[in-house]
């Protein structure tokens, strides 16, 4: 039987082409009767075929095109469903929060969902100090042991390019946005309150490069040295769970010592807005950091023009 014969919807027995055309039954009289009188909660929601027993628990049959439909195409359409629906909201509500402070042209501000970090604030335990030293140790030591293994073959650069997880070469990084669009971009990032670091824990994404990136503009610092001028930028409060730098006011680490990713990395959201942005011609954005359909606050940025607006009179839909 061919992949795309059209089957009995009772019985599975192959149709004629004359079947297949006027409808979805073999001739077969007690077919057309158990048809009629199963439920439809016992036939296929997508082809509406009669459901055997070990099927029934997933209201599908077992055909590939069925199970495709059922767990992949519909969950998608449901999806894109939602998120369209809550776009149209969060568009209305901009356009309601600009006319309270004075925003003359509220559709140039592009709705831009971002994530929001729910991570509290609490203070830094010594366990997780001791975590980072420990890291920071491991890492410093092979830095340091690749360098010199570098300089005695007489090419460093070459060997410590090849040394590093996050070096361009290997994880190339997108274009990264103008300084004013960066601008626009950072305030994304205070609203959503670090998502993308909460991932750091105890490692903050520093790796061998990270060292020997530090190392290159300062070559005269030991192992111990190293360490301590990574504790030193530590506080006494971050945020649970989260990077060991992350603190509710931003990372207190200085970006020239932060890790690769850190310093270049964009989550999707932000670079769909950057790629949108491709002119520089309106970096407008109203930025809604959002946590399981739960909204807080909006945000009108541009460059020179930053507002916040709290949510208290903004209602998502309901079919979020």
């Amino acid at each position: 039987m061919r992949a795309d014969q059209k089957t009995c919807l009772t019985c599975a027995k192959p149709l004629t082409p004359l079947q297949a055309l006027t409808g979805s039954l073999c001739g077969s009289a007690a077919c057309a009767w158990k048809y009629k009188t199963v439920p439809e909660r016992e036939r296929c929601d997508v082809c509406g075929r009669v459901l055997t027993t070990a099927e029934f628990a997933r209201q599908t049959c077992s055909s590939e095109a069925c199970n495709r439909v059922s767990l992949v195409d519909r969950p998608i359409a449901r999806k894109r469903t939602r998120f369209q629906r809550l776009q149209a909201s969060l568009s209305a509500w901009r356009d309601e929060c600009a006319g309270t402070i004075d925003i003359k042209d509220a559709s140039s501000f592009t709705v831009t969902l971002v994530p929001h970090n729910v991570a509290r604030d609490c203070a830094l335990p010594e366990s997780r100090r001791e975590a980072l030293r420990d890291h920071l140790t491991s890492v410093t030591r092979k830095a340091i042991a690749l360098l010199q293994v570098a300089a005695a073959d007489g090419n460093a650069a070459h060997s410590a390019s090849q040394s590093s997880s996050d070096l361009p070469s290997r994880s190339p990084w997108p274009e990264p946005p103008s300084h004013e669009l960066s601008a626009v971009m950072g305030n994304a990032c205070i609203a959503c309150r670090g998502a993308c670091c909460s991932a750091g824990g105890e490692h903050a994404y520093i790796t061998t490069d990270t060292i020997i990136r530090y190392l290159a503009a300062h070559p005269d610092c030991t192992e111990e040295q190293i360490v301590q001028a990574y504790l030193s930028h530590l506080v006494s409060r971050t945020m649970d769970p989260g990077c060991i730098y992350q603190h509710v006011s931003g990372c207190v680490l200085p970006r020239e010592m932060r890790a690769a990713t850190c310093n270049h990395y964009y989550c999707d959201e932000l670079r769909v807005f950057q790629n949108n942005q491709a002119d520089n011609s309106r970096m407008h954005a109203f930025f809604v950091p959002i946590d399981h359909g739960h909204v807080e606050q909006g945000v009108f940025a541009a460059p020179n023009f930053v507002q916040i607006v709290r949510a208290d009179n903004f209602r998502p839909p309901t079919t979020l």
